[in-house]
């Protein structure tokens, strides 16, 4: 049986694997486009980012519902969206 100390510690340690874990597997997601992303801030996402503050195209539907569609998140106030793979990891 283990010290009381060990114990602990092993929980602690069993912990925070789960959480390291479980943030590693939410930050996947899929983009509206059927495509394997990653749930990251708008601003490190240029193609999405792009697309939300072009004010000189109309806002069709369409337009809408995919900037809707990529919103997975957010960081405090910072909204976060799903940026394909293959984007993420071209830069």
């Amino acid at each position: 049986m283990f010290p009381i100390n060990s114990a602990v510690i092993l929980l602690i340690i069993s912990a925070s694997v789960f959480l390291v874990t479980t943030k590693v597997i939410s930050d996947k997601c899929t983009t509206p486009d059927h495509e394997t992303g990653r749930c990251i801030l708008l601003e490190n996402c240029p193609s999405i980012y792009n697309i939300s503050n072009d004010f000189e195209g109309p806002m069709t539907p369409e337009r809408l519902n995919f900037l809707v569609g990529s919103q997975c998140g957010f960081k405090g106030s910072y909204p976060k969206v799903c940026c394909p793979l293959q984007e993420i990891n071209s830069r």
